[in-house]
């Protein structure tokens, strides 16, 4: 029996047919969801983790998480994994859970692909324990970080810190770049952000350390680069060297990649923390202020010349 509905247009039959064919087409697209579903988990664990790689890369994190957690499923033992899972958990806030999977992923450090994997997990669980409010949780695991660096931790190296500090002291930057070279390591932005924390806390010996260090590394790094291009380069002052780098499209990007106007800005801070009538941190200063490509630190360095303050990092 047909029966009209009360609009005149349609019948009640059609619309059961339509109903009929949109419930078939929401189950047919769940199938098919459920059959990707179920073919990824049927992946092996380092595809499942590539996968996951690829979505957090994309932004997203409920996918490369579902990802990352599969792979564990096919293999308990999985670092990758685990601090892949602890970085999307520290990105969404969760950071007792975050620090528990990165923990655990340093935990089987000597499993990773890729040895040095262990400098990112580390440099994420520092920046959580900032985010925190855990200062000394903050300082030790950078410390940890720095521990690596044999041009800076290992006894031999001692004296060699002390002989460049006393160098820089008295007679400056450039006399101290021709003398001494510190090749590139994972523990640059440690360095960095420890100098940062201890001018914070007006520990500026502590501070000229570290950021002394850090300069060395990236003047080291662009000094490098620059003599693949120019084989004959011979350092003479940083204004030249910077000159020489910007002027380089295929260098220019060492500056932003190795913040390295920050770490000049930072050291110049540090030095006059520590002898205010040292004309080395109005040296420093001088040669950002001239820089306006040194965006911000150009600014901030002006800041500095017109009056120098050694807690001027209140605002960092």
């Amino acid at each position: 029996m047909h029966y009209t509905c009360s609009d005149g247009h349609c019948s009640c039959s059609q619309r059961t047919s339509s109903i009929t064919l949109a419930g078939r087409f929401f189950i047919t697209v769940l199938m098919f969801m459920l059959a990707g579903t179920i073919a990824f988990a049927n992946d092996p664990a380092w595809l499942q983790y590539q996968r996951g790689l690829s979505a957090f890369d994309e932004g997203e994190l409920g996918i490369a998480l579902r990802h990352f957690r599969g792979a564990l499923e096919r293999r308990p033992e999985f670092p990758e994994a685990e601090a892949g899972i602890g970085m999307i958990l520290a990105q969404e806030g969760a950071f007792g859970p975050a620090l528990v999977h990165l923990n655990s992923a340093l935990d089987q450090a000597s499993s990773f692909q890729i040895p040095d994997e262990h400098f990112r997990i580390r440099y994420t669980i520092a920046g959580i324990h900032e985010l925190q409010g855990h200062v000394r949780e903050y300082e030790r695991t950078l410390e940890r970080i720095i521990d690596e660096d044999i041009d800076f931790r290992s006894p031999q190296q001692e004296s060699l810190r002390t002989a460049r500090q006393r160098i820089f002291m008295v007679d400056g930057f450039d006399r101290m770049l021709e003398l001494y070279r510190v090749d590139l390591h994972p523990s640059l932005d440690a360095h960095r952000l420890l100098g940062v924390h201890y001018l914070r806390s007006r520990e500026y010996s502590a501070a000229l350390d570290h950021l002394l260090t850090a300069s060395l590394q990236a003047s080291t790094r662009m000094i490098s680069e620059l003599r693949h291009i120019r084989p004959v380069y011979e350092y003479s002052n940083l204004g030249e060297l910077l000159g020489n780098i910007e002027s380089d499209r295929s260098l220019g990007f060492l500056i932003a990649e190795m913040r390295y106007y920050e770490i000049i800005y930072l050291l110049a801070d540090a030095t006059y923390g520590v002898n205010p009538e040292l004309p080395h941190a109005t040296y420093l200063w001088q040669i950002l202020h001239e820089r306006p490509s040194a965006g911000i630190w150009s600014r901030r360095a002006s800041g500095q010349l017109r009056d120098p303050r050694a807690d001027a990092l209140i605002d960092y």
